[in-house]
């Protein structure tokens, strides 16, 4: 195959995460994260007896975390996957046995490690984006891990100040 051809079809290659990263497919952290959204809601739904369930719940996570994200007046936020009202409900009732609450845990934590670890192998001189930060975030509380993460520092052009989350951090 001509080369072009070729470059076209390699990065038509179905692979893990890390072969992906490797094979220089996926060239940042930045352009990581949206392929994360399955590994999270793989270990978001690793309890769930239900496996339509587990599926729909994977299949919304994956939608709130393609949105794009928008700046909103008075320091609004929006929508977060937890203001689904069923969406909770879901994660408790997976997490209602001590071990389903552990298999959780453990699966974040170790989808929150190799992410950091990938990170670190490939691009160990880039601050890691805001989307990633909050991606492990997101992972390092559902793990019970209590370390806290601060975001690249945006202020807000609309009202002039800051976010909570920067001025709480």
């Amino acid at each position: 195959l001509p080369g072009r051809v070729a470059r076209k079809v390699e990065r038509a290659v179905r692979d893990s995460l890390e072969g992906l990263v490797d094979r220089g497919i996926v060239k940042s952290s930045e352009s990581m994260v949206p392929l994360t959204t399955k590994l999270i809601g793989d270990a978001q739904t690793t309890s769930v007896a239900d496996p339509v369930l587990a599926h729909l719940f994977r299949e919304m996570y994956s939608a709130f975390h393609k949105r794009r994200s928008l700046l909103l007046l008075n320091y609004a936020s929006q929508v977060r996957i937890t203001d689904v009202p069923w969406a909770p409900e879901v994660l408790m009732s997976a997490g209602k046995q001590a071990s389903e609450a552990e298999g959780r845990v453990t699966a974040s934590r170790d989808v929150a490690q190799q992410l950091v670890q990938l990170h670190m192998k490939h691009w160990p001189e880039v601050m890691m984006p805001n989307k990633f930060v909050s991606t492990l975030s997101g992972l390092l509380d559902t793990a019970k891990v209590e370390l806290k993460l601060v975001e690249e520092i945006a202020a807000d052009i609309f009202m002039g100040g800051f976010v909570n989350k920067f001025v709480e951090q």
